[in-house]
């Protein structure tokens, strides 16, 4: 019998995995519609970035569906699925490369003579705000590191350094890498993921009835969703963001999601 682990063969099934190409998905389930995604940990905060690839018999019903599904948690983008390693080693894995950058900039401010909570606070905040300066299209990453460098100031000697110590090259090696990983893990099959199953019925139906079951299996965590309700297993209240005309409530999206280790080992 049909279920959320052994879906019907008319099922869509969006799939959630680092490194499993879409072709692999489609083989052991030759009769579905299959959807790939690949989230990142902001959504959390429901402002994740996520991107899908359409499968072969994927149609564009099914694909509409996934983006309102993760559009309810962020940003959506669709790519081909031999982006998705490149997706997933630059929003998938960003947050990290992010958070480092938190840490590096915090302990440089306490190493000057900040108390580290508040060289802390001014770190986040300063990425946060200029984060929301980029997503709020104020200009290009390099326009808007062009109006904070004045020619011979301090942001334009920090930046020196990095230029000597090319900055921009260690981001291209570190991407590169995690991109890689990503492409050995397709070509070990290592990789399990997150499934997501909604049975063959009418966009209308889908929304109507909790046709969409979730199952999130790896390391203890488990969700089950449904087109009215997508809950994870979180202590955090449920918060209400809309689906269409359905109601569908996030909890969160559970960190482990977007890193491509954590999905496999």
């Amino acid at each position: 019998p049909a279920s959320a682990t052994n879906p019907a063969p008319s099922t869509l099934v969006i799939r959630i995995a680092a490194g499993v190409p879409l072709h692999a998905i489609e083989a052991a389930r030759p009769q579905s519609r299959v959807v790939r995604a690949m989230p990142n940990t902001p959504a959390l905060v429901s402002a994740g970035a996520t991107a899908l690839a359409a499968g072969v018999r994927a149609t564009a019903e099914d694909l509409a569906l996934a983006t309102k599904i993760f559009a309810s948690i962020g940003s959506v983008v669709h790519v081909r699925d031999d982006q998705m390693d490149a997706v997933t080693a630059l929003s998938g894995s960003g947050p990290a490369y992010v958070y480092l950058l938190a840490e590096a900039l915090a302990a440089a401010g306490a190493q000057l003579g900040l108390a580290p909570d508040v060289a802390a606070k001014l770190a986040a905040q300063t990425i946060q705000g200029a984060g929301k300066l980029l997503s709020e299209r104020h200009g290009p990453p390099s326009e808007l590191r062009r109006k904070v460098t004045s020619p011979g100031g301090t942001t334009a000697a920090g930046l020196a350094v990095l230029e000597v110590r090319d900055f921009a090259g260690i981001v291209m090696a570190c991407v590169s890498a995690a991109c890689e990983r990503g492409r050995e893990l397709g070509r070990r099959g290592k990789c399990r993921g997150v499934r997501v199953h909604a049975s063959r019925q009418s966009h209308r139906d889908l929304l109507q009835k909790p046709a969409i079951a979730v199952r999130i299996a790896e390391r203890g965590v488990r969700a089950v969703a449904a087109v009215v309700g997508i809950r994870t297993a979180t202590p955090e209240p449920p918060k209400q963001v809309g689906l269409v005309r359905a109601s569908v409530h996030v909890a969160g999206v559970v960190e482990h999601l977007a890193d491509p280790d954590a999905a496999t080992e």
